[in-house]
């Protein structure tokens, strides 16, 4: 944080799930949205944002345990 052109995540879970990620702009919009199916342990992959506008977003990221929202700024 901040990210420029896009961001790196890593999940990690217990055991094989599915894991929607949803980036928030200020307003409460969803601006994108995509969906993983991630392996026990721990899945990385990378989330392109080089279409947003600067500015501070939220990654929410929710499955059948996880859930988590983490703000970012986009520059």
């Amino acid at each position: 944080n901040p990210v420029i052109h896009g961001a790196n995540l890593s999940i990690t879970v217990l055991k094989p799930e599915i894991v929607q990620g949803k980036i928030i702009d200020q307003a409460g919009r969803v601006v994108k949205q995509q969906q993983w199916s991630v392996s026990a342990g721990t899945t990385s992959f990378s989330i392109d944002l080089n279409l947003l506008a600067k500015g501070t977003y939220f990654l929410e990221l929710k499955g059948e345990t996880i859930h988590e929202r983490k703000q970012f700024v986009k520059q």
